[in-house]
């Protein structure tokens, strides 16, 4: 049976709902109202147009770095707790994949430069360190299919996230990488796959809005520092 065939029956509902969520309660609204401003020339700051976009640009690879730059990470974390041999090669090639996303960061955060200290930075730094650790303790649980549902969850909001890094890639000029991550419609299928019976279900369900809602605090962070920044431009 197909994929499309098998997301249509009812009995996958699930499916298709937590990944239809991803871009409202993951990375993809901060995304969007972010990059909005990164695409309109004629904003109201445009006085300060170039420093406040240098200023976003560092955050955004600095802070994204931070966070998942190091390994292990979510995926490798989450990979060691994986059972099934569908969801094991997935896995494995969730990790190999981003261990190629850990390069970009790199390449990027040092195209941007060091972030701008401002108001709450030391506070900023240490909710974004926060985050490896919380994701970490959710990649890693003994719940089985929280971890799996951790790791999907993860992948799917980081495609969202990389159509942003390949923009700033090429706000740098720097070289085409691409992107070898499981897809969307794999990592759909590796779903249907594991969750067999409601109680993996939840698990896998709980794991994957975890990290969506860590992934949406993130760029919370990232947001009230460039809205200061807008601020202290327009009101001093």
């Amino acid at each position: 049976m197909t994929l499309t065939a098998q997301l249509s029956s009812p009995a996958n509902d699930w499916v298709r709902d937590i990944f239809g969520s991803v871009a409202r309660d993951g990375s993809g609204m901060a995304i969007d109202k972010l990059t909005q401003y990164l695409n309109d020339p004629d904003d109201k700051h445009r006085r300060h147009r170039s420093l406040l976009v240098g200023q976003l640009h560092a955050d955004i690879c600095h802070f994204l770095n931070l966070c998942h730059g190091q390994q292990p990470g979510v995926v490798d974390y989450a990979e060691n707790k994986i059972t099934g041999d569908e969801a094991k090669i997935w896995a494995a090639k969730a990790a190999i994949g981003f261990g190629k996303e850990r390069d970009l960061l790199n390449q990027l955060t040092i195209a941007a430069g060091p972030p701008a200290r401002q108001a709450g930075h030391d506070m900023a730094l240490h909710l974004t360190q926060d985050q490896p650790k919380n994701l970490a303790m959710l990649a890693s649980s003994d719940r089985k299919g929280c971890a799996l549902g951790c790791a999907m969850g993860f992948v799917a909001d980081w495609h969202i996230i990389r159509d942003l890094l390949n923009s700033l890639s090429m706000k740098f000029d720097l070289p085409k990488s691409e992107l070898t991550l499981p897809s969307i419609a794999e990592t759909m299928e590796i779903c249907v796959i594991e969750g067999n019976g409601p109680a993996l279900q939840r698990a896998i369900r709980f794991g994957f809005e975890q990290v969506c809602a860590q992934q949406k605090g993130f760029w919370a962070i990232i947001d009230a520092r460039h809205q200061q920044r807008l601020n202290e431009v327009l009101y001093g």
